[in-house]
This record gives structure tokens, C-alpha cells and sequence, in this order.
């Protein structure tokens, strides 16, 4: 899966999609690695248009979307490293 870095980020170091299998991969800064099923194409372009534009410099809160949509968002999750 290709991870995507989230520059200027409190929390999020890096995140990834695999629209085949619709798992979500989640790299954080303070450690741990989880992986999210089932989640939908378009919340991850949803996403990953944040990252961009966090990266490129706009004020964007990629964090805060990350947890409101898929951490609250019910989706089953593994933690797969520390």
C-alpha cells in the first residue's frame, strides 16, 4: 500500500487506501499503525484531496476529519504495529 505523508500534522504521520481490498492504513507520530476496513472509496478521496492540500500549504485539518469520519465512523479497525 503507499503511504501518503501528512505534513504538518499534531498526530498523523502518514495514511494509505487500497481500493481493492477498501482497507484504510493509519501511521501515527506518537506510534502505532492501524489498518480500517471496509471503508469507502470516497471518504478516502475525500481524504486524501485534505492531504493534498494540507501538503501544498492550505489550512486544512486532515487530523480532525480522519477522526471524525472514520475513527468515529464505526469502521472495524486492527492495530497492526507499535
Amino acid at each position: 500500500m503507499k503511504m501518503i505523508e501528512v505534513k504538518n500534522s499534531s498526530n498523523l504521520r502518514a495514511l494509505g487506501y487500497d481500493s481493492e481490498t477498501r482497507q484504510l492504513e493509519a501511521h501515527f507520530k506518537g506510534g502505532g499503525q492501524y489498518k480500517y476496513d471496509e471503508v469507502p472509496r470516497d471518504l478516502w478521496e475525500e481524504i486524501d484531496d485534505l492531504i493534498r492540500r494540507r501538503n501544498e500549504g492550505e489550512d486544512v485539518s486532515v487530523g480532525s476529519s480522519f477522526y471524525k469520519k472514520v475513527i468515529k465512523g464505526g469502521f472495524k479497525y486492527e492495530k497492526i504495529a507499535d
